[in-house]
């Protein structure tokens, strides 16, 4: 149980700093091909995608959701379940729509 929170929380935690990468990337510089070459410079070649970044976000964000799901039965952990799950589903629908 404790393993499931504790990945929830880390694969929120990598979605939340990729956005806020993201943001720090599009304050700080004005021409969008340069946005997206100081956002890309944090990745390896292979995931130069914008596509495929997408679908990883969506992926650990429906993984999260998942987890935090399961262990909403536990007292304790209900509110951080519920925060982690909004989180999640936000991240998760925003990615959906903006791929469509």
């Amino acid at each position: 149980m404790k393993k499931l929170l504790i990945f929830a929380i880390i694969f929120t935690a990598i979605v939340v700093a990729d956005y806020l990468y993201w943001i720090y990337a599009a304050v700080s510089l004005n021409d969008f091909e340069e946005i997206k070459q100081l956002y890309y410079s944090v990745y390896p070649s292979f995931l130069h995608n914008s596509i495929l970044l997408s679908f990883i976000h969506i992926f650990i964000s429906a993984l999260a959701i998942t987890f935090s799901s399961y262990l909403m039965y536990y007292r304790y952990v209900k509110v951080l379940n519920f925060i982690l799950i909004v989180i999640n589903g936000y991240i998760l629908y925003m990615h959906l729509f903006s791929m469509m």
